[in-house]
C-alpha cells in the first residue's frame, strides 16, 4: 500500500457564496461593520480565505471596471 508523504486537502470553494460576497462588500464597502473578515464569514458562511478572496474580487472590481465606457478590461474591445 502507497502512501503518501504529503496530506492533500480537497480546496473546493462555493464560488457562488463568495461572489456574492464580493457583491454585497462592494456595495457596502462604508457601511460594513468592523472587523470587516469575521463579518463576511458569519453572513455568507465562509472560510477566512474565502472571506479575503471575496475583499480582494471587490476591491479589483473597483480599481478595474470591466465596462468599456469606464476604461475597464474590455475597452479595447470596443
Amino acid at each position: 500500500m502507497m502512501q503518501r508523504a504529503i496530506p492533500t486537502l480537497d480546496h473546493q470553494t462555493d464560488a457562488g457564496r463568495t461572489e456574492e460576497a464580493a457583491d454585497w462588500f462592494a456595495a457596502n464597502r462604508l457601511a460594513c461593520p468592523k472587523p470587516i473578515i469575521p463579518t463576511i464569514r458569519r453572513l455568507f458562511g465562509l472560510s477566512a480565505l474565502e472571506a479575503c478572496q471575496a475583499i480582494r474580487t471587490a476591491n479589483l472590481r473597483a480599481d478595474w471596471p470591466l465596462d468599456a465606457e469606464e476604461g475597464g478590461a474590455d475597452a479595447s474591445a470596443s
